[in-house]
């Protein structure tokens, strides 16, 4: 704060002393203002109030109080500081006054004051989502009422809490609310898809993001936190991995079992022929690989015979002639 003027009064609040370099930088006329009660002075807003604190510091205390002072058609905003001075005795003999500028701040008091108040609106008009605010250091310092829906903590719970407070044990376990901040703080951001836990002990999948917040100077201030319950998702994604998982191993089970058969089976695609799967013992009958043609539309270069050791033309050859007349045999 920078200083303004520094008096001596009497007990009773008469100005006996005034530095000169504010008399002359306020153009005031020393003789308007000495052996003048500084309450009475025509330069306060609000000169009551100084009346009453220069009584209250000459009963022994130091008043500080925060007022306007109108110099020169400006109106400034000030603290006023009214302290009791001793004798040896310890009597009260005098008083001192000290009036300091504090309109930057003020400003900047205001100005945070409408970021909070900007802040709180944002936090309370999100409905379906939890907005946690914390420190830099991982405290919960501000939460919008949704946590209350979501996680069954009332906003008074949770704030002043740590973050692990809504972690598993296992992520507890592992620091993973630190190293989430962690990385939010060198990232800028972190993702946030892990369970956590309600007042009940319940378990529910979130979906959301961690983000570093930063003080006008650039400096880490604290993270926001914003995520949803995700669970209902989470457990669709989990019925699918599991039926795709149960499938797999159902096909690797009829595999193995047409491996095993001991006929001669393939498994084609009608009308194009392509072939689609077959047993180790069709391969064995036919003296060679099928996947080296990949289709039965040519099954004539297998070189079948009739009994009697005609070949067969690939019309006459079943399989054959089943793809070309898209006949059932």
């Amino acid at each position: 704060m920078t200083s303004i003027f520094t008096a001596i009064l009497t007990t009773q609040g008469i100005i006996l002393q005034l530095n000169h370099r504010v008399l002359e930088a306020a153009r005031l006329d020393p003789n308007e203002v000495f052996d003048q009660p500084l309450g009475g002075l025509p330069y306060w807003t609000n000169p009551d109030v100084v009346l009453a604190a220069t009584a209250q510091a000459a009963q022994g205390e130091v008043v500080r109080l925060e007022t306007q002072l109108q110099l020169r058609d400006e109106s400034i905003e000030v603290e006023l500081t009214l302290s009791p001075l001793q004798n040896a005795e310890g009597k009260i003999v005098q008083l001192s006054a000290h009036v300091a500028y504090i309109s930057e701040r003020k400003a900047l008091e205001n100005a945070a004051s409408e970021r909070a108040t900007r802040q709180r609106l944002i936090l309370e008009n999100v409905k379906e989502h939890v907005i946690l605010l914390l420190d830099s250091a991982g405290v919960i310092t501000a939460c919008n009422a949704s946590v209350e829906r979501i996680l069954g903590y009332t906003q008074e719970e949770l704030e002043g809490c740590p973050l692990e407070r809504i972690f598993t044990l296992e992520d507890i376990t592992k620091g993973a609310a630190q190293a989430e901040l962690h990385v939010a703080e060198t990232e800028g951001r972190a993702q946030d898809n892990r369970w956590h836990v309600r007042k009940d002990g319940d378990h529910f999948w979130t979906d959301g993001i961690t983000t570093a917040r930063y003080a006008d100077d650039g400096s880490l201030c604290g993270f926001a936190k914003v995520f949803c319950d995700d669970t209902r998702n989470k457990l669709v994604e989990q019925e699918r991995e599991r039926l795709m998982l149960e499938l797999e191993r159902e096909r690797a089970y009829m595999n193995a079992v047409f491996q095993q058969m001991p006929s001669g089976i393939s498994i084609a695609e009608a009308p194009s022929g392509k072939l689609l799967m077959h047993n180790e013992e069709a391969e064995r009958l036919l003296g060679h690989p099928l996947l080296e043609t990949n289709d039965y539309t040519g099954y004539a270069q297998y070189g079948a015979f009739h009994l009697n050791g005609q070949s067969y033309a690939p019309e006459a050859y079943p399989i054959a002639r089943a793809f070309l007349r898209n006949e059932v045999i």
